[in-house]
């Protein structure tokens, strides 16, 4: 949906990484530290949000 509406979906890639994480962290009562950059990924997935919430609220009408 994104790259159908010229977003360019490339700095979005590390987001994959939380895809293991969330599989863990379902599975493992006690998950091991991953090592994650909290906040650069909050901020990545916060940008991904905006830009659906942008594209959805533009088609809503």
């Amino acid at each position: 949906m994104l790259e159908r509406h010229q977003v360019d979906t490339s700095k979005l890639q590390p987001l994959g990484q939380l895809t293991l994480y969330a599989v863990q962290f379902r599975y493992d009562a006690d998950p091991q530290p991953l090592g994650l950059n909290r906040a650069a990924f909050h901020s990545q997935v916060r940008q991904l949000l905006d830009d659906v919430e942008g594209i959805l609220r533009k088609h809503a009408t």
